[in-house]
């Protein structure tokens, strides 16, 4: 099994989203970090390779805006580390000349957040005037690197409608690059605004099952793409993403489960997330081994009952 380093940067992001992936933020909203040491990282860096590890990626949370980035890309190919991915909202790849020098330094791989097919829908999550034509202009200085670029997709109450059509543009736009979706429900833990950020899964359902669709029909016979769209819903319930996915996207996406999270855990003892839990039902779910759970604060906000066992 492939070793593989994280390392959150914690730096300033560009955009101001309605949520945050970062798991330190607990609140909507804009949120700045001071720059993290550059030789602490180093430090983290070099001790990771010396056990054998040749992967890492870069987050938190917008890891472009770190003032040695390069630098520390550098540091980490000097290291032999091969695979090496930004995980980035993208904005400052707009500018192609930093985006070779970031490539040239040694990132392999580029993993963007878009949210919406128009402006509209897009800056809707990320309050950013502008960061929609940012983001466009991001993924067509990407298109002809030669580096994996990998989109994803969180569905709020801003963007749900919106998963089928920007799906379908996506494949129309930029067929080179992969695709995925998850939930916001994974990230945001501000029950003050929670229903403001969150929608029911039941709510979602029919306009992921028609972006599901729509990308297995154009990728069917293509394994790799459709291997990273199954990683699509991952912290979504099991009983609610057989309710999205046909038969073949939804066992892939047990596999992935499989993989992932009973690596990390024994499954009769523990549970690898502290804002999740399992309820009652849950026991006599064939999934409930593999299965993530439901956030609390989901729990919290609108109750049980769209969750039965499968």
């Amino acid at each position: 099994m492939e070793k593989i380093l994280g390392l959150n940067l914690r730096t300033t992001c560009s955009n101001n989203c309605i949520f945050c992936a970062d798991s330190s933020k607990n609140k909507c909203g804009l949120v700045r970090y001071v720059y993290t040491d550059p030789d602490s990282i180093k430090v983290k860096i070099k001790a990771a390779a010396m056990v054998g590890y040749r992967a890492v990626y870069l987050t938190g949370t917008e890891p472009l805006n770190h003032l040695n980035i390069i630098e520390l890309i550098r540091y980490a190919r000097f290291n032999k580390f091969i695979h090496i991915e930004v995980i980035t909202a993208g904005l400052r790849l707009k500018d192609v000349t930093f985006l070779k020098k970031i490539i040239q330094a040694g990132a392999s791989e580029f993993t963007l957040a878009i949210y919406g097919a128009d402006r509209r829908t897009h800056e809707a999550v990320t309050r950013t005037r502008g960061s929609f034509g940012d983001t466009i202009k991001a993924l067509d200085n990407l298109r002809g690197q030669d580096v994996r670029v990998g989109l994803v997709s969180i569905f709020t109450q801003k963007n749900y409608k919106n998963m089928a059509v920007l799906t379908a543009f996506i494949i129309a736009s930029f067929p080179g690059m992969y695709f995925k979706i998850d939930s916001v429900a994974a990230f945001s833990n501000s029950l003050s605004e929670y229903k403001y950020v969150v929608p029911r899964f039941e709510a979602a359902a029919p306009f992921l099952r028609e972006a599901a669709k729509i990308y297995k029909k154009k990728y069917s016979t293509n394994l790799p793409r459709i291997l990273f769209f199954a990683k699509s819903l991952l912290y979504v319930p099991l009983c609610i993403v057989s309710r999205i996915f046909d038969k073949d996207l939804l066992n892939l996406s047990i596999l992935i489960r499989r993989y992932r999270f009973r690596q990390k855990y024994d499954p009769r003892k523990s549970f690898p997330f502290e804002s999740f839990a399992k309820i009652p039902s849950c026991k006599s779910c064939r999934f409930y081994v593999i299965c993530c759970g439901i956030s609390r604060s989901y729990i919290e906000t609108y109750g049980k009952i769209e969750f039965k066992a499968v």
